[in-house]
């Protein structure tokens, strides 16, 4: 074919390789069976969900589960497709939201996640029209009254409250109030501390008057027949740096487990290594593997296994159609090098279209795009990483020091 320069420009906005896709995108694909022994199966099940009929046969109360896995393997796009699949009136109610778009990631404790989840539950109550009862919106009110206006931790806050109290407490109001708390605590440092210390020192309190709301919003979506149970799928809490991942999901998970309502949360994988203990605290730790390019028993890349190749195949033509490269072995190629890892295979096609001269994806480009991407990891990798990466490849990763093994991730 005749390869047109202006359309092959255009293929740039198919490959941003940061972006999640989701059911109903263009570009998105069902891995879950190229993902070897991986499937949803007992996530549904601590739903309460029966894995074969889809039936939910008792709401979940107050599970917490973690969804783990390597960054960029795909766990916001798995995220997104539990949330299309739970999220219906004979399921859940699911409340699905990106930490990012709402606490700072580079800061973030416990009490930076009660807001935020206030503030969405409270945008999503507005939003579906729903009123929760006075008696539970005037508990709130008087926490902010006591440690919000008297203890005038926000001037500007505390005259807009005390005006806005005058005229009574409602949905809508909370949802703009709790905005502008959780932006502070995004923005300003100082307010921040001031902020978790007031709810750190009223904790008790507060999340009594937090549950009070969330079983008030549940008994709502309940019988306006939204859903049968209220969940909350908190997405890129797997971004939050090591120290605050520490504290978040380990030191502070007590304060995680009193939130009375369903949650998954994004986390990384490290976790795992790094707290033998994990799995006590949590109702369940999923891990979402990488798609499988081979059977790990015989080694062999087998392009002609279709449970497989077929899926990763179809990640790759969603974005570029088969029709821009020169082979279905450049295709392939390309692939096996990306380890079965989707965000490395779509940053494969993004740099081979960078490296296409003849504006094709062609094994020269793919091969350019190779060397870029090992030589990026070989100015993050020692020597001695490649030995440990080998050892734990070849289930021997018991014989790696507990510390080294966790840098590795």
């Amino acid at each position: 074919m005749a390869y047109d320069p202006r359309a092959y420009m255009l293929l740039k906005d198919n490959l941003d390789f940061m972006a999640p896709s989701s059911p109903g995108d263009p570009f998105y694909v069902d891995t879950e069976h190229a993902r070897g022994e991986f499937s949803f199966r007992d996530i549904y099940m601590q739903l309460g969900i029966n894995p074969d009929s889809f039936e939910l046969l008792k709401p979940a109360k107050n599970q917490c589960l973690l969804f783990t896995g390597h960054l960029g393997c795909g766990k916001s796009s798995e995220l997104l497709r539990l949330k299309s699949k739970l999220h219906d009136p004979t399921r859940y109610y699911v409340i699905h939201f990106d930490i990012r778009d709402v606490i700072d990631d580079n800061n973030c404790q416990y009490v930076d996640l009660l807001f935020a989840s206030a503030q969405i539950l409270f945008e999503t109550m507005e939003k579906e029209g729903i009123t929760i009862e006075d008696i539970y919106l005037q508990r709130l009110q008087q926490w902010f009254n006591q440690e919000i206006i008297e203890q005038q931790l926000d001037l500007a806050l505390s005259s807009e409250l005390k005006s806005e109290f005058q005229a009574g407490v409602s949905v809508p109001f909370f949802a703009k109030i709790m905005a502008r708390l959780t932006g502070g605590l995004r923005s300003n440092a100082s307010y921040k501390e001031k902020v978790r210390q007031a709810v750190r020192h009223t904790f008790a309190m507060f999340v009594d008057i937090f549950n009070a709301l969330l079983d008030q919003a549940e008994r709502l979506i309940i019988v306006r027949g939204l859903g049968k149970g209220l969940l909350f799928i908190v997405d890129n809490t797997d971004k939050l740096n090591n120290i605050d991942t520490q504290r978040f999901f380990v030191d502070d998970i007590h304060q995680l487990r009193q939130i009375r309502s369903n949650f998954i949360y994004a986390a990384q994988i490290n976790l795992l290594f790094e707290n033998r203990d994990l799995q006590k605290n949590y109702s369940l730790v999923h891990r979402l593997p990488m798609i499988r390019l081979f059977e790990k028993e015989d080694r062999t890349i087998r392009t002609d296994d279709q449970r497989f190749w077929e899926p990763i195949r179809q990640m790759v033509y969603k974005r570029v159609p088969r029709e821009w490269f020169d082979s279905v072995e450049t295709v392939d190629h390309l692939i096996a090098h990306s380890g079965g890892h989707p965000r490395d295979l779509v940053q494969l096609l993004h740099k081979t279209w960078l490296n296409a001269l003849t504006y094709q994806f062609n094994r020269t480009a793919v091969d350019k795009a190779i060397k870029k991407i090992e030589s990026e990891y070989r100015r993050l990798l020692t020597a001695r990483d490649f030995e440990r990466i080998r050892l734990v490849d070849q289930g021997q990763g018991d014989q790696i020091n507990r510390d080294e093994l966790v840098s590795l991730f």
